[in-house]
């Protein structure tokens, strides 16, 4: 969802380092408000998050009271997100529609929120919680009817305040996800238009910073990871790439 409809215009990236206790640095991030998702890596010494903010000053300040402060983090670099894709998953060619990159994209905070009301806001926290909440629970959070819940989400759809896309089970032990940041020679943009095609990719972001893209793919098996990695570093104008094998964290939604 734009996080700027909870008062949260601000999305950042984060990798944090940390000594061998990397999955109790994570478990704690898990814990902390504005952190949208938690994930180790497979070396079970870096730390991925993502978080938001209502500005730069409460980024500044989650930064040094969960991150800096943890006496567990020996190192950490943030990057804001500047605009994401969020393309329709397919494992292979065969199955995956060609699509528009301008179409799944989003600015975040680009989005006017003014027509929000309290229960719009409700169900964007079930959402929060859990986004594969069902309608039947979220009406009953909300105080809706099953088919008034359903409008409203709808209307948030076609606002495009949320996107639902389908992608494998992070928690599944037979998918694997991967990110990849590298450094770009050309306009995101135009590379997210060959990213948001290729198979396993479920997510592109423009960074600040010095690998201004991301890009996470979802696997079934090695073949995928490695045939994606050297699909994703061939093309032109990606160079200085970094993966990253990923594990979600149990307790966080993403």
């Amino acid at each position: 969802m734009d996080p700027s409809a909870l008062g949260r215009p601000v999305l950042a990236s984060a990798l944090l380092r940390t000594d061998s206790r990397g999955t109790a640095v994570a478990e704690r991030l898990s814990r902390t408000p504005n952190i949208c998702w938690v994930r180790r890596s497979s070396d079970e010494r870096t730390v991925a998050i993502q978080l938001s903010t209502a500005g730069n000053v409460e980024l500044a300040r989650v930064v040094k009271d969960a991150i800096i402060s943890d006496p567990d983090v020996t190192g950490f670099s943030t990057a804001i997100v500047l605009r994401s894709w969020a393309p329709h998953f397919a494992f292979d060619y065969e199955h995956i529609a060609v699509q528009s990159a301008p179409d799944l994209q989003w600015y975040p905070g680009n989005r006017s929120v003014a027509s929000l009301d309290a229960l719009d806001l409700d169900l964007l926290e079930c959402l929060t919680v859990d986004a594969q909440m069902s309608l039947t629970d979220m009406s009953k959070v909300i105080g809706l009817s099953v088919a008034g819940t359903r409008h409203r989400l709808i209307r948030l759809m076609d606002s495009q305040t949320i996107h639902f896309r389908t992608r494998p089970d992070p928690h599944r032990d037979d998918v694997t996800t991967i990110r990849v940041e590298a450094a770009v020679s050309r306009d995101v943009a135009d590379l997210a238009e060959e990213l948001v095609n290729m198979p396993n990719v479920v997510y592109v972001s423009e960074l600040t910073g010095a690998r201004q893209l991301c890009v996470e793919l979802v696997c079934a098996n090695e073949p995928q990871i490695s045939e994606g990695y050297a699909r994703m570093a061939s093309v032109q104008g990606i160079h200085d790439t970094h993966m990253l094998r990923l594990k979600t964290v149990d307790g966080k939604s993403t």
